[in-house]
């Protein structure tokens, strides 16, 4: 206890402090490996599915309807894809939570209404995408590249429908630890995705990706239903809905909402960007696309790291072992910053090969150059804050992270980036002097509150949060004495 005779520790000395202990996270290095790696190909995979996209379609010779495609996956992942993702991430941390703390009706109930949740957002964010071209219009868009733009949104219903499904019920097995059948269901679903975009994209154009996005994502779906009969995974948890399943949602999209939006956030700002060069010139443009595509591929290590350090850290609260969470933080630190010394110098010394795999456009590949060497500067500071960011959320501390993401994507970086880019006409690297000006805003932040944040107060945050879970569930229980019939797949 802190006596009168002993001078109080200051801000810097805590943080000091902290760090000085970092190195006690190494033993759990091989964990994390073995943990995120598959995770990371899981992404890759992923990552390959819109790859491939850009591949075929630039191969057409067309700037226009590459800029068209890079433009609709931006309004694609603005309107929907990252707020399933993000607001998943939230019912990852919830189950895991859960799970940690052997409530497993609970988690099973966070799927159910997760599931229904997202469907039902599905119906505006799809308008979104339905009514896009009046939209890239009003925001000064070439009309060639808007109407591709247009065409490539519209068709992403079915797509759409099928990572909802796929998404949420990844974010229950991921909180039990369950990392392999979404690699392989991934690695099947890439190959799908590349044998009909080869056959389909030459004669149909940015149709032709459609259909082949279609008939990949209906396959994920298709595959993960097969393993749910054949293995029959974590039978606590997956139990047939019931009436319970509709009820409390607003309270669990309360929760989520905090958790996921600082995912949501960090989408957006980049997304943004490319938003604010749709004002520039169509190379320019594509320049930018290729480039976040390519930033994206070297962010799959870290989205491997923040999903299994979600899982790990949400178990290790549920299960109040503080002291287990302080080393699974420092092991995250450690394993970035590894990460961070290999990919840096690769993306500035491979630069030019890297783009040449998304365009042979020579104009394209000489403005996008500087903006990956922009990047590789910026890595350390994305990184770091991304997966501290992670863990904030993961013990509890979502509503200081989306504040964190909040001042410094919106408030600094996004506002100096179009300053530097659009008004005073530096174009692609003023928009990346505003980015990386907010990236180690966010880092210096994050590393404040994560490293004086005390472990075992968060411990009894997280307890007293399922507590109230449990008296909500108990209180529908007597309300409705539902039976609660656990899935037998017979």
């Amino acid at each position: 206890m802190y006596s009168g005779n002993t001078p109080k520790q200051s801000l810097y000395d805590r943080i000091r402090a902290e760090l000085s202990e970092i190195t006690s996270g190494r033993e759990l290095l091989p964990f994390l490996a073995r943990e995120s790696v598959p995770l990371v190909i899981y992404f890759l995979a992923m990552n390959i599915v819109l790859t491939l996209n850009f591949h075929y379609i630039g191969q057409l010779g067309d700037p226009y309807m590459l800029a068209g495609v890079g433009l609709g996956n931006t309004w694609l992942t603005t309107t929907n894809y990252a707020i399933i993702v993000g607001l998943n991430i939230g019912t990852l941390t919830l189950c895991a939570q859960a799970l940690g703390a052997k409530e497993y009706r609970i988690a099973g109930f966070t799927l159910h209404r997760a599931i229904v949740m997202r469907f039902l957002l599905l119906i505006p964010s799809y308008f979104l995408l339905y009514i896009s071209e009046g939209v890239f219009l009003s925001w000064g868009v070439d009309p060639r590249i808007a109407v591709y733009a247009s065409q490539y949104c519209k068709y992403q219903l079915l797509p759409l429908m099928c990572l909802i499904i796929f998404d949420c019920f990844k974010s229950l097995l991921l909180a039990n630890g369950i990392f392999m059948p979404f690699l392989y269901i991934q690695i099947c679903m890439a190959g799908v995705h590349w044998i009909f975009c080869s056959i389909l994209t030459p004669g149909l154009g940015i149709v032709g990706v459609c259909y082949a996005m279609i008939i990949s994502y209906a396959l994920s779906v298709i595959l993960l239903v097969i393993y749910l009969k054949w293995k029959k995974p974590c039978k606590e948890s997956f139990f047939k809905p019931s009436s319970e399943s509709i009820q409390d949602i607003i309270p669990q999209f309360k929760q989520e909402v905090p958790i996921g939006a600082m995912f949501y956030l960090d989408v957006m700002s980049f997304e943004a960007s490319v938003i604010i060069a749709g004002q520039f010139p169509p190379d320019e443009l594509g320049a930018q696309v290729v480039a976040w595509n390519i930033i994206g591929s070297s962010f799959l290590p870290i989205m491997g790291l923040m999903m299994t350090l979600t899982s790990a850290l949400g178990n290790a609260m549920g299960e109040k072992d503080y002291v287990k969470a302080k080393r699974l933080r420092n092991a995250g630190i450690l394993y970035t910053f590894i990460v961070v010394v290999i990919e840096a110098p690769l993306i500035h010394l491979f630069r030019e090969p890297i783009v040449r795999i998304y365009t042979n456009s020579p104009e394209i590949v000489h403005a996008a150059k500087p903006i990956v060497s922009f990047f590789a500067f910026c890595v350390f500071g994305d990184f770091i804050q991304a997966i501290n960011c992670a863990m904030l959320r993961a013990i509890g501390k979502e509503k200081i992270a989306f504040k964190i993401g909040i001042i410094a994507n919106y408030g600094v970086g996004l506002p100096i980036g179009y300053i530097c880019g659009v008004i005073l006409g530096l174009h692609d690297i003023g928009l990346w002097m505003g980015i990386c000006t907010g990236l180690y805003l966010g880092f210096c932040f994050s590393v404040r509150v994560l490293f004086t944040t005390d472990m075992e107060e968060q411990v009894n945050v997280i307890q007293e949060r399922l507590n109230e879970k449990r008296g909500i569930e108990e209180r529908l229980i007597k309300e409705k004495d539902p039976a609660i019939e656990m899935i037998t797949y017979e």
